[in-house]
């Protein structure tokens, strides 16, 4: 892989993270083949927080 220089990859690291939840947003819409992506219903969020504190 790439190895950015050490200066920069604090201020690399902001606008990668957006580009990567971007993407990830494009490959979520494949559920099924030939189904359309948005019949299928969003599973609900589930935060690290609350398991734990069961």
């Amino acid at each position: 892989g790439r190895r950015p220089p050490p200066g920069r990859a604090g201020r690399s690291q902001q606008p990668r993270r957006q580009a990567r939840g971007a993407a990830k947003a494009k490959p979520k819409p494949r559920t099924g083949e030939g189904k359309p992506a948005g019949d299928k219903a969003r599973p609900p969020r589930r935060p690290r927080r609350i398991t734990p504190a069961q």
